[in-house]
């Protein structure tokens, strides 16, 4: 009896120093002259790297008369490329469900429509318990004519004033945002340097896909289908907040 008590208490301690730790995740664009790409981080702390994509370019090929799009992905320092083949398959399955077995797409869709309801609700848990910790975006624009630069220059203040206010709204921001403009005259100049980092305790994620499987387990029992929709809504919102 003991021996069980001691290892109950051992996890629930375990469980809330896991709770507390914290995930920041690094979102980086950068646009210099041929070094253009999309980074992102995510750390445990702030020094135990978890994750790490970066997206170099993206590329359209034109195949069979249709685009498809090509993009090369750096993860973990190695590179993953999209099948093409592998995604026309898919939407050739699609076709054939669609109009060979009209039942079964019914039930995919009634599926679909559920889990993404869930998704969507617990993924806006997530993301309005986020926390902005830093946020640095610089713009550097020039062209031929200085009207022009000076016009844009001004458009960019306007549109990232405007973006930063929307986003103080719905996170909250650790420092203020590092903004900054540089008009370049007489040369077509256009750079881009942008950081932003999010924090987000690691029991809200932990919280969060409990609730998702929880849910999940209910939706695949009764085929995405529930006898009353209120009542998944009215239990997920009597959740309590997670730390």
């Amino acid at each position: 009896m003991e021996v069980a008590l001691t290892a109950l208490a051992a996890q629930l301690l375990l469980l809330y120093i896991l709770s507390k730790l914290i995930i920041y995740i690094d979102l980086r664009y950068q646009r210099s002259n041929t070094d253009d790409y999309i980074a992102v981080n995510v750390y445990l702390g702030k020094t135990i790297l978890l994750y790490s994509m970066k997206v170099p370019m993206i590329d359209l090929v034109k195949n069979d008369e249709l685009l498809w799009l090509e993009s090369s992905i750096k993860t973990n320092e190695v590179k993953v490329k999209t099948h093409i083949h592998r995604e026309r398959r898919f939407l050739w399955n699609v076709y054939k469900i669609y109009f060979w077995h009209p039942r079964r797409l019914k039930r995919m869709l009634r599926s679909v429509q559920y889990y993404s309801r869930l998704y969507r609700r617990i993924v806006l848990k997530l993301v309005n318990s986020l926390a902005c910790e830093h946020l640095k975006w610089e713009t550097k624009y020039g062209s031929d004519d200085a009207a022009i630069t000076g016009i844009m220059t001004g458009a960019f203040w306007a549109l990232k004033g405007m973006l930063v206010t929307v986003l103080k709204r719905r996170f909250v921001f650790r420092e203020q945002p590092q903004l900054s403009v540089s008009p370049v005259f007489g040369q077509p100049c256009f750079e881009i340097s942008f950081q932003c980092i999010f924090s987000l305790r690691l029991g809200k994620i932990i919280n969060a896909t409990t609730i998702f499987v929880n849910f999940s387990g209910k939706g695949a029992k009764t085929g995405g289908r529930t006898s009353n929709p209120r009542a998944n809504e009215n239990s997920y919102g009597k959740h309590k907040e997670y730390d």
